[in-house]
C-alpha cells in the first residue's frame, strides 16, 4: 500500500506540473491582438550628434485585427503623386524603399504653403537620445534632415516603424527603442563652400516590359529641402535612364521625385551613396490589397516595418553598421496576455506539494506504529 500511495502521489505531482506549464503557455500566447487604445512611445538612442532633430509622421493605422491602412493624409499624397504604394510589402528591404519614398513626399508636403496633409511630431531630447511619447498605435515615418557636425556632414537614413513593435513570437513592446543609421561625408560650415553631385538612375521591375506598358521616357524633378529646384529632366533610353545634377550646395537636403507616374506602376526611390536609385514596378490593380482606408488590407501574417533598415546594399559606403540586436523587439508579455497568474499558481502548486508531502509523512508514521 505504501508503494501504491507513493506512485499515486508522484503521478498527481507530475499532473500538477503539467497543468501549471500548460496554463503558463496559454497565458503567454492567449492574445495576439493589438491594444489600439494603449499609448506607445519610441526612443531614438545613440544620436549621431546634438544637432540632429528627428521628426515623426504617422502614415498608417493598424487595427487590433492587424488591418493596415494608410492615413487619410498619406493616402491623399499617394493619390496626388499617382503612386499607389501598397500597405502590403514582402520584406523589410521593401519597406526600406517605401520609407525613402515617403520621406520625399513628406518633405514636399511640409514645404508647401497652406494646410499640411501630414502632421509632424517632435520629440524631447534627453542626453544622447530623443524620446517620442504618447503615440497611438500605427506605422510611423521617422526622418531627420541633413546637418553639419563641425566639418562633417551627416545624412540620416529615413525609416518606417510599427508601434507597438512585434517580435517573431507575436509579442508586443509598446515602448520601442531603436538606433538610427547615418552616413558621414566631408562638408563645409558656410553655405556654398562645398558643392556636391547627385545622380539619378531609373530601374524597371516589370518583367522586361512583357505587357508593353513601360513608358518611353519619364520626368524627374530635383528637390531642395522639399522644394522643386531647377527644371525637370527627362530620362529615357537615349541617356541610359540616368542623369547627374552637379554644383549642388552641400548644406541643403537634396531629393528627387518622379512627375506623373505611369498607370499600373509604383515608384520607390532611395539614396545609394550619391546616386538616387528610382525603381518603377509594374503593379496592376489588385482588389485584395486596396489603398482605400474604407476597405483596409487584412492578411494573416503581415510584414510590418521594424525600424532602421538593414545595410542595403551591405557594402554601401559610409553607412553605420547597426547589429540586429540593437533593434530590440523585447520578449515582453503582450497586452491581454495573463502572465500575472503564473507566479501565484506556481507558488500555490509548491505549497500544495509541501502540504501533501507533510500529510503523507504523518499518515505513514501513524500507520507504522
Amino acid at each position: 500500500m505504501k508503494i501504491l500511495r507513493q506512485i499515486k502521489y508522484k503521478r498527481v505531482f507530475i499532473i500538477c506540473l503539467l497543468l501549471l506549464f500548460s496554463m503558463s503557455q496559454t497565458a503567454a500566447f492567449a492574445d495576439t491582438s493589438v491594444d489600439t487604445g494603449r499609448a506607445t512611445s519610441l526612443t531614438i538612442d545613440h544620436l549621431c550628434c546634438s544637432r540632429v532633430d528627428y521628426t515623426m509622421y504617422k502614415v498608417a493605422d493598424i487595427s487590433a485585427g492587424k488591418k493596415i491602412t494608410w492615413t487619410a493624409g498619406m493616402n491623399e499624397i499617394l493619390e496626388k503623386n499617382e503612386n499607389p504604394i501598397s500597405t502590403v510589402q514582402e520584406s523589410q528591404e521593401a519597406w526600406s524603399l517605401v520609407a525613402s519614398t515617403l520621406a520625399v513626399y513628406a518633405a514636399e508636403d511640409q514645404s508647401e504653403e497652406g494646410q499640411k496633409l501630414l502632421t509632424p511630431i517632435t520629440g524631447a531630447k534627453s542626453g544622447n537620445r530623443e524620446v517620442f511619447s504618447g503615440l497611438s498605435t500605427g506605422i510611423y515615418l521617422v526622418v531627420a534632415g541633413e546637418h553639419m557636425n563641425g566639418r562633417e556632414r551627416h545624412t540620416i537614413t529615413p525609416f518606417l516603424i510599427t508601434l507597438p513593435m512585434a517580435d517573431e513570437n507575436g509579442q508586443y513592446a509598446y515602448d520601442g527603442i531603436v538606433n538610427p543609421k547615418y552616413s558621414s561625408s566631408p562638408g563645409g560650415e558656410d553655405p556654398g563652400q562645398d558643392l556636391v553631385t547627385r545622380s539619378v538612375l531609373k530601374a524597371w521591375n516589370d518583367n522586361g516590359d512583357s505587357d508593353g506598358t513601360r513608358p518611353s521616357s519619364i520626368t524627374v524633378q530635383l528637390l531642395r529641402n522639399g522644394v522643386p529646384y531647377g527644371e525637370p529632366v527627362t530620362l529615357s533610353k537615349a541617356n541610359n535612364w540616368s542623369y547627374s545634377f552637379g554644383m549642388l550646395d552641400s548644406n541643403y537636403t537634396w531629393q528627387v521625385t518622379e512627375v506623373g507616374i505611369t498607370d499600373g506602376y509604383t515608384m520607390t526611390v532611395t539614396l545609394r551613396g550619391t546616386t538616387f536609385l528610382m525603381t518603377n514596378s509594374h503593379s496592376p490593380e489588385d482588389p485584395d490589397t486596396p489603398n482605400n482606408p474604407d476597405d483596409p488590407t487584412e492578411i494573416d501574417d503581415p510584414v510590418t516595418p521594424l525600424g532602421p533598415p538593414p545595410d542595403f546594399p551591405p557594402d554601401d559606403p559610409g553607412i553605420t553598421d547597426i547589429p540586429d540586436e540593437d533593434v530590440p523587439l523585447s520578449n515582453l508579455p503582450q497586452t491581454g496576455a495573463l502572465w500575472w497568474p503564473v507566479v501565484p499558481l506556481a507558488l500555490s502548486g509548491i505549497v500544495l506539494f509541501l502540504l501533501g508531502f507533510v500529510k503523507n509523512r504523518r499518515y505513514e508514521k501513524t500507520h507504522e506504529r
